[in-house]
């Protein structure tokens, strides 16, 4: 088991003092593709170290989705990246979406609902390139909760320009202890929901 506890005893004038703690080693792995089912139009570009997913190509009426086939535990931290490149077309739509959901791997959806309108429970990070029903007439990254795609006062969203040819970092960070969940771009906090159980008020 990655999680272990530890007894540390040290001696002070007084005497003896011992103290509990608790490890967790998180698993790290890489991208290993037969993790995943691809839905719509998603394909896998490449093997190995190089592999990637391409959710759709760039013409108009697609459809991907790439889903784990094993459930995340939100009793458990988790830590994970991705590289995410999103064209460089500015006119270019609708945008991505990173989601947990406990439904099935036949979620999904297409144009303004960015493979994730209509799925609840759920929690997505949009990044989203296209203007429809928004706070911002800008590319954005928000947090999303059961799949409605127009109110974005859960965590409020960050304004980014994203379809400039560049591969971004994408990090999504889960403190279960903390009940907080993070979201970074490129090395830098851009979102953050503190002192929420996703797991219990969500799903």
């Amino acid at each position: 088991s990655p999680r272990a506890t530890y007894t540390v005893t040290g001696t002070t004038p007084c005497g003896a003092v011992s103290t509990t703690i608790e490890i967790e080693v998180l698993e790290c792995s890489g991208l290993n593709v037969n993790d995943f089912l691809l839905r719509g139009n998603a394909t896998t570009l490449g093997s190995g170290a190089s592999a990637e997913f391409r959710l759709t190509d760039a013409v108009g009426g697609q459809f991907g989705a790439v889903w784990n086939q094993t459930r995340l535990d939100l009793t458990r931290d988790f830590d994970i990246s991705s590289q995410v490149y999103l064209g460089n077309n500015n006119a270019g739509a609708e945008g991505i979406a990173f989601v947990l959901q406990p439904l099935s791997t036949n979620q999904g959806s297409t144009g303004g609902g960015l493979g994730y309108a209509g799925i609840s429970p759920s929690l997505a990070v949009e990044f989203d390139t296209w203007t429809n029903i928004e706070p911002t007439s800008s590319d954005h990254i928000a947090m999303m909760i059961n799949g409605n795609t127009s109110d974005h006062t859960f965590a409020g969203h960050h304004a980014v320009e994203m379809e400039d040819g560049a591969w971004r970092t994408a990090r999504f960070k889960w403190e279960a202890a903390a009940k907080t969940f993070t979201v970074f771009l490129d090395g830098t906090q851009i979102l953050q929901k503190a002192n929420y159980d996703i797991a219990a008020n969500i799903f």
